[in-house]
């Protein structure tokens, strides 16, 4: 009979979307073991997963959400809180998000209305704006930039000291925000370097997030101020209601593109040659050995800035932004390398939630992150640990990838397992899918198992499917095996009781088989050496017993549960992660 699971828990695309079903508060039966991507017990209050993040190695402990899930939104948020894939070194580098892994100063320093104070509002562990700070100082007035804090090694500081002219970062107690991403309003406003932009002269590259307010002639993103005159001033934005300009004074590169309030991402490469200019505008990026369409000239002399580079404005302080703008990057070269331009651009889409229609290929560049530590959730702190990178499995490709990926023989351990020493009774549960579509076991597949350094028999133990495609439970030497014609190309529950008088296997829940005689031998610890694996056997030097497939849930219990507990988990189980029951 197929069940109909439409009760409390069902999920649509694995994601929660009403009060969680804990899996293992009815059972009544406490697990030794209990490593989920969702919170298997209302009192647990730890971590689901430490990642480590592949640009940078940095790592994260993410939790869960409102609703019991893996916190999706967190992971992404650490995957893509850092500029990375450009070798070019920025000269400027604003933001509201940590871009420069390195860099240890604040983003922004505020000033707040009623009483005139300042503070430096930094960053959190995640690389994200610190808008708790920053909500706690403020109040329920209104915040102006004075300082906006460059990341780069060059410390550029953008400052204004004018409180007329600062532009505004909280409006009467509520953080400006753009797509629920921190943002400054630069209505008529500006900031100002107090170093000459001198660093920026024959090739640069400008690559800047921002919104416009609304539609006007002089709306400039960036400029230098100084002495009037050709090539002396830089200034970045819209001319006029359909032309976009990069200009060095009276020496313009002007693209035909109607001017709009949508949040961008406005890109440029400065090429000296004549006739040449790469720019990266919404939605097109073109060949960089191709003149762009439109461009009635090029600013093929050098920048020869005779004043400061300014945020907001162009070459004078009448030819302002009025609108957005939430990062800003520069770099004193120009890049050639479409593939870091590519790069550059898609983490500020994924960061900012910007969608762009490209005609070109999208950037190649992945952010990975990998598990460094499933926490475990029975209350007993068994976590299971990788150290080493290149086994760790992974969970986040660009996007969470709804389970953890133990493909390429990775695996998690805990290092003790000394609970299940001498039982006679136990119980292994795992929710779980193998990559291969045909059966591909050149010695077995392995979803869990125990090694002991001193030798296999009564001390190694497997759960999973041995070479001819039996799915086994046991001792080494001593284990049970249960025939199977599951699809283990899909996701399935695999439970297994060891109990007297025998052992009994369940694949999604229904029972694909049992034995009248248990393994003849209880299961035999040696204090301290022990390794509980997950994601391989008894062996993890042996690439030929690995799993090589996704694991959602490993639950292991000291005894073997009762059907009703069973059922209950299993239930539990499919209906969080779609798994249709055939009992």
């Amino acid at each position: 009979m197929l069940l109909n699971l439409n009760g409390q828990g069902m999920r649509r695309g694995f994601f929660q979307t009403m009060t969680p079903s804990f899996a293992i508060d009815r059972l009544n039966n406490n697990p030794v073991l209990a490593y989920g991507l969702r919170k298997l017990s209302q009192n647990y209050n730890g971590y689901c997963v430490n990642v480590r993040r592949s640009s940078d190695n940095s790592t994260y402990d993410i939790g869960f959400d409102q609703y019991g899930n893996i916190d999706t939104a967190l992971l992404k948020t650490f995957a893509n809180g850092l500029v990375y894939g450009i070798y070019a070194n920025p000269s400027n580098v604003y933001s509201l998000r940590k871009v420069i892994s390195s860099y240890t100063g604040s983003a922004v320093r505020v000033r707040r209305s009623n009483d005139n104070a300042m503070v430096d509002i930094g960053f959190t562990s995640t690389g994200d704006f610190d808008v708790n700070k920053l909500s706690s100082f403020v109040g329920l007035n209104n915040g102006f930039v004075v300082t906006w804090y460059d990341q780069s090694a060059n410390a550029y500081h953008q400052n204004q000291y004018d409180q007329n002219l600062q532009p505004k970062i909280v409006n009467l107690g509520n953080i400006i925000k753009i797509r629920d991403k921190p943002s400054i309003d630069f209505t008529n406003a500006y900031l100002s370097s107090s170093v000459t932009a001198s660093y920026l002269t024959n090739q640069y590259t400008i690559s800047i997030v921002a919104k416009n307010a609304s539609i006007g002639n002089d709306r400039y993103l960036l400029g230098s101020f100084g002495t009037s005159g050709t090539n002396n001033n830089l200034f970045f934005g819209w001319k006029s209601s359909s032309i976009f300009t990069l200009a060095h004074y009276n020496n313009d590169a002007n693209y035909t593109l109607s001017q709009d309030t949508s949040y961008r991402i406005f890109m440029a490469t400065k090429d000296p040659r004549p006739g040449y200019l790469s720019y990266l505008l919404f939605s097109e990026l073109p060949d960089l050995n191709t003149s762009v369409t439109g461009a009635n000239s090029n600013p093929n002399s050098s920048l020869n800035a005779t004043g400061p580079l300014v945020i907001g404005a162009g070459y004078d302080e009448t030819k302002l932004w009025n609108g957005y703008i939430s990062e800003a990057i520069i770099f004193p070269t120009k890049i050639s390398n479409i593939t870091e331009i590519a790069n550059l651009q898609y983490q500020q889409e994924a960061y900012y939630n910007i969608n762009i229609n490209r005609s070109f290929n999208s950037s190649t560049l992945s952010q990975y992150l990998n598990v460094t530590k499933w926490y475990d959730q029975s209350g007993l702190s068994k976590n299971a640990i990788q150290t080493s990178e290149v086994y760790q499995p992974l969970i986040y490709n660009n996007s969470y990838l709804g389970n953890m990926d133990f493909s390429n023989n990775c695996y998690l351990q805990v290092t003790v397992s000394d609970f299940l020493t001498n039982l006679s009774s136990y119980t292994f549960n795992a929710v779980a899918k193998y990559n291969f579509t045909s059966q591909f076991f050149p010695e077995g597949a392995y979803i869990l198992g125990i090694k002991n350094n001193n030798n296999y028999q009564d001390h190694a133990l497997r759960f999973g499917f041995y070479f001819n495609g039996d799915f086994i439970i046991g001792q080494y030497s001593d284990d049970v095996s249960f025939p199977t014609s599951v699809n283990y190309s899909k996701l399935n529950i695999y439970t297994g009781l060891v109990k007297p008088p025998g052992s009994v296997m369940y694949i999604n829940s229904t029972r694909i088989g049992s034995s009248s005689t248990l393994p003849t031998r209880n299961f035999v610890n040696t204090p301290g050496g022990n390794l509980f694996n997950i994601g391989n056997g008894y062996d993890v030097t042996s690439t030929s017993v690995s799993w090589q497939g996704s694991i959602n849930e490993i639950i292991v219990f000291g005894t073997a549960l009762k059907d009703y507990q069973r059922m209950h988990l299993e239930r539990s189980q499919a209906d969080f992660y779609k798994v249709a029951l055939i009992q």
